[in-house]
């Protein structure tokens, strides 16, 4: 058990893995113990995931959380170098084994692990949990408090659902999660429905909007399609849209790459996998790791701003790249598992828009492509990445 006294977490804006350490604190009071939660109220404090923290485990009293670069923050960790190979909850459980004599957190456990280390969604079903922690978040970007508070009952009503026996499946379904927040919690059911019902037409609304944004940049002709060696044809789309379902919109009209512009000037690009089955059955996934992408736009932001930078860095490497001047972040953030590429995001809004031209960004991306290397994947196994050999 932990001698320390921890009075506060401080986060980012709550996500998957956020909600279920949260939720896990309030089911199950012995983690609370073990990580020395055992005082008063606990606080949460968030901050973007921009915030630079010179020493996030000086104070015995506050924990970071998936933020910060401490000791419960896998970004960062030489364990993510190549790919994402470990979450936050994933450093938290090595302090103190949760999923011991819990049998019925095992899975949920895995589902969030694998949306946040893999990508992979934690149910089929339209509106899950995912789905609607997101919309929550796009309508309450200055409440995280009240997201978190939202998304630590859901998770609550998750864990009622597994121990009562429903299949994984459904566990993170509205109507199951409804039935487990009823049982846990009955006095804040009225509450929990009513951020539900407005989440759910939140998702409903951003996809029309999202398929429409992709509709109207393929009349207009904002796309290319660029030979990758070792993956074949891959179509990359511009669209101009604030929709949280623009890339999930554009993979399904087709794209394997969707650069989104924001109407304040910041830009994401989305990256899919393109799926193909081999002779013996297995199923081989192939992504294009966007290293190269990431060094081009930073370098070209780099010298857009007129900013001394450290030529001789590995340009490519996921995580933040900075500038030499106060050590300022270059706002292109490439993430642990490599296939997406951020200039801002709800979790870091504070991030300064991309001072590269529309233009220039389209014909960078299509330009670094064909150099990238691959993210592979047969079957369930370890995602590999693979050198791209050009002629």
């Amino acid at each position: 058990m932990s001698s320390r006294k921890i009075k506060k977490i401080i986060t980012r804006f709550p996500n998957l893995e956020c909600g279920f350490f949260a939720a896990l604190l309030v089911y199950c009071l012995k983690v609370c113990r073990h990580l020395g939660i055992t005082t008063g109220k606990l606080v949460w404090e968030f901050i973007s995931t921009a915030t630079g923290v010179d020493n996030p485990d000086a104070n015995p009293e506050i924990i970071y959380f998936n933020v910060g670069e401490g000791e419960y923050d896998q970004h960062g960790k030489e364990r993510n170098r190549s790919l994402c190979e470990i979450c936050s909850l994933d450093l938290i459980r090595e302090t103190y084994n949760f999923l011991s004599g819990r049998p019925w957190i095992r899975e949920i456990f895995q589902l969030v692990r694998d949306n946040d280390v893999d990508g992979l969604a934690i149910s089929s079903h339209p509106f899950n949990l995912r789905e609607l922690m997101t919309a929550l978040s796009y309508n309450y970007q200055d409440k995280p408090q009240l997201v978190l508070d939202w998304l630590t009952l859901a998770f609550c009503g998750v864990f009622e659902c597994c121990k009562a026996g429903v299949p994984i499946k459904d566990v993170f379904t509205p109507e199951h999660m409804v039935q487990g927040v009823a049982c846990f919690a009955p006095l804040q059911l009225e509450w929990f429905e009513e951020l539900l019902t407005e989440a759910t037409i939140t998702v409903k609304r951003h996809r029309a909007w999202a398929n429409k944004a992709v509709k109207i940049a393929i009349d207009k002709g904002k796309f290319a399609t660029i030979n990758v060696p070792d993956i074949g044809d891959v179509k990359v789309l511009e669209v101009w849209c604030d929709s949280f379902k623009t890339g999930s919109a554009g993979r399904q009209a087709g794209y394997h790459i969707v650069i989104q512009w924001n109407k304040d000037g910041h830009c994401q690009i989305h990256g899919g996998h393109i799926k193909e089955k081999l002779e013996n059955g297995s199923i081989i996934k192939r992504w294009i790791h966007l290293g190269m992408v990431a060094k081009e736009l930073r370098l070209l932001e780099a010298k857009f701003r007129g900013r001394k930078i450290t030529p001789d860095q590995d340009w490519t490497k996921s995580g933040n790249i900075f500038f030499v001047e106060n050590k300022t972040k270059i706002p292109w953030y490439l993430p642990e598992f490599v296939t997406s590429l951020y200039n801002g995001t709800m979790s870091s809004r504070d991030i300064p828009a991309t001072v590269i031209g529309k233009p220039k960004l389209f014909e960078a991306v299509i330009q670094s492509l064909p150099k990238c290397k691959l993210v592979v994947q047969i079957d369930k196994n370890k995602k590999q990445i693979l050198e791209v050999i050009t002629a």
